[in-house]
């Protein structure tokens, strides 16, 4: 790997002082891991050729795709989220974080918004820049929070929804942007789905599998060997060091054969937070591994509606 051809200046990363040339070789290559590891997942994320039309494929709910302020690449301007309405009219709302190799239309997503509507909760989807619709934006390190940031005053000031209205979920990498967000915020409640607790905790096979970087063996030698290559990967994403600080109730669900995220992290993570005495509930065990699946699904809509909301039911639509 050619270290003269890396530009902190293309990470928007300004390095000050005089710095010894190995630190600045490793922060610099760990800056180009971090933002091959968000290109990565963008383009993983890609709609098909058939969707790329500006209009989703739809299969369970009807949305109405909103424009959201954002500044993006240092300009002033907007990205499209969905926003589903429940079955009745409510003013309890959920602001949905979805993971980084997909984007809002997936269809285990559409299950989730379509079942919440039935509880009378209604669901922004966000949609990252770079992703979808939104494919013309830039996706740097910093889309997941700050879109997540914009959807919450969206809400707040826009749509003038009460702080205690507003509940937060993410998934995977969307589960860091929700717990940055209910850390910044106040919500009523955080659930956390498979989330990423940092980006060096990532499973190996998983970052091999998605070729984020070119050289993994290099990699792997650095990180056993350069403590500030590691400490500048652990505090990217890292879900762990912000849910202290975390207010409102945290629900976390994960799975075992999960290869992204290992349950272990989850394992220890619910610990220290039960130590912490947080308000946490905590469900692990659950297969499939990293998948949405539809017991995720179900179990985290149904304790949003009936422990959160104590809303029930009108029908079912799938």
């Amino acid at each position: 790997m050619k270290i003269q051809n890396v530009s902190s200046a293309n990470y928007n990363i300004s390095y000050e002082g005089r710095i010894p040339k190995f630190k600045l070789r490793h922060m610099r290559l760990s800056d180009k891991y971090i933002t091959n590891f968000v290109d990565a997942m963008v383009e993983s994320a890609k709609v098909p050729e058939k969707q790329t039309s500006g209009i989703y494929t739809r299969l369970f709910v009807t949305t109405e795709e909103i424009p959201i302020a954002i500044k993006n690449a240092g300009k002033d301007q907007t990205f499209k989220s969905w926003l589903v309405h429940s079955i009745c009219p409510s003013d309890n709302y959920c602001i949905f974080l979805h993971g980084g190799t997909s984007n809002v239309s997936d269809k285990q997503y559409q299950k989730l918004y379509a079942k919440l509507s039935d509880y009378d909760i209604n669901v922004l989807a966000v949609e990252y820049p770079g992703y979808g619709v939104n494919k013309e934006l830039k996706a740097t390190v910093d889309t997941y929070t700050e879109s997540a940031e914009a959807a919450y005053k969206y809400l707040t000031e826009v749509l003038e929804v009460p702080a205690e209205k507003i509940s937060v979920m993410g998934y995977c990498i969307g589960g860091y942007a929700a717990a940055n967000l209910a850390r910044k915020f106040k919500c009523n409640s955080l659930f956390l789905i498979s989330p990423m607790t940092s980006l060096i905790q990532t499973g190996e096979g998983y970052l091999k599998s998605k070729n984020l970087t070119r050289n993994f063996s290099f990699i792997q030698k650095l990180l056993s060997k350069s403590m500030l290559f590691k400490f500048r990967l652990m505090n990217k994403f890292n879900t762990n060091k912000i849910l202290n600080e975390v207010e409102a109730p945290v629900y976390m669900f994960s799975s075992y054969k999960d290869v992204v995220f290992d349950i272990k992290w989850m394992d220890k993570l619910a610990r220290k937070l039960r130590q912490s005495e947080k308000e946490i509930t905590y469900f692990s065990g659950y297969g499939q591994g990293h998948k949405f699946t539809d017991r995720k699904i179900n179990l985290a809509a149904d304790i949003l509606a009936r422990d959160v909301y104590g809303a029930e039911p009108l029908q079912m639509r799938y």
